[in-house]
Parts: C-alpha cells; sequence; structure tokens
C-alpha cells in the first residue's frame, strides 16, 4: 500500500512537471515573436511598393506587397545617385530600377534619406547595404487619411509630415557592402 501511494506520488510530480515545462515553453514562444528578414535589390524593392490616391475618400495608402509590421528589410545594391540636402540636413541616395516592373510603372528609382551628410564616406558606384524595419501607420493630415508602411527606425511622425513625407533615416542603417 505505501509502494502505491509512492508510485502515485512519483506520477503526480513527473506530471506536474511535465505541465510546468509545456506551459513555460508556451509563454516563452509567445513572448519570442519571430520577425522576418528580406534581403533585396533596390529593383526588387521597387516592385513591392503599392500607392493608392482616392480623392473621393481622402484616403491614401502606401505599402509594401508581402512586407509587414516588424519584418527587417535589408536592400542591397549600388548607388546610382548621391546628394546632400542641406535645408534638411540629410543625405539623399537613389538606385535606378526598370520602370516597367516597379509600382505599376511610376517609379524609376527608389531613394533613401540619411540624416546628415555622409558624401565623404559614400559614393556613386558604392556597393551598400541599406537595413531597416518595417512599420504600419495610421494618421490624418490636411483632411486626409494615411496608412502607411514606413521606416521604425527614425520614425518621427511630426518630421515625415514636415519633410514632405520623406522619412529620414538614420546613418547607422546604411554600410558599405562586400556582398
Amino acid at each position: 500500500m505505501v509502494r502505491r501511494k509512492k508510485l502515485i506520488l512519483l506520477l503526480l510530480i513527473t506530471v506536474a512537471i511535465i505541465l510546468f515545462l509545456v506551459g513555460y515553453m508556451l509563454i516563452s514562444d509567445n513572448k519570442t515573436k519571430q520577425t522576418d528578414t528580406f534581403t533585396l535589390s533596390a529593383q526588387q524593392f521597387s516592385e513591392l511598393i503599392e500607392i493608392y490616391y482616392n480623392d473621393t475618400t481622402k484616403k491614401a495608402v502606401l505599402n509594401y506587397e508581402s512586407l509587414q509590421d516588424g519584418n527587417k528589410v535589408i536592400i542591397i545594391d549600388t548607388i546610382d545617385y548621391i546628394q546632400y540636402m542641406e535645408h534638411l540636413d540629410a543625405t539623399n541616395i537613389e538606385f535606378k530600377v526598370n520602370t516597367s516592373a516597379s509600382a505599376g510603372g511610376h517609379i524609376s528609382s527608389v531613394t533613401f534619406d540619411f540624416a546628415g551628410d555622409i558624401t565623404e564616406n559614400y559614393k556613386i558606384n558604392d556597393k551598400v547595404k541599406i537595413t531597416f524595419t518595417i512599420k504600419h501607420v495610421t494618421f490624418s493630415y490636411n483632411n486626409w487619411t494615411y496608412d502607411c508602411e514606413v521606416y521604425l527606425d527614425g520614425w518621427d511622425q511630426d518630421k515625415y509630415i514636415e519633410n514632405n513625407f520623406f522619412q529620414i533615416l538614420p546613418q547607422s542603417c546604411i554600410t558599405h557592402s562586400n556582398q
């Protein structure tokens, strides 16, 4: 009889430990959300751009097909144009793309703006790696509703509007690439 009680007690302790471990693993899985990473050329990135404007509903949409809030994007490509814009204290970097394949034929280049003057470090024909995270935002401005996917890195809604809907990325988002 004592032996049977010990066996049942041991079985209950084992079941309790298993339930504790399974519960811990479920909680841990919920806390560590995995984010997808997309490595693309500027051309591939341009093909994901979706832009819609509706003058009747006063709604503008800028999204990236296949990308979601929290996705990490890495653009690896060669600089086609670079210029420091003193009025914004930002450097504009441009990558030429095939117009017919990008955003319904409306885009001839993909551009990124970076804080400060980085023209001493980066030149035309430099191969660079630009890394950022997608953030989904919705806001209103001048009676319009904007539903956009922007860059989490350096996001500032007031600056975004002030800069005519151009987002300035921190310099930490760009590096030289040897890929």
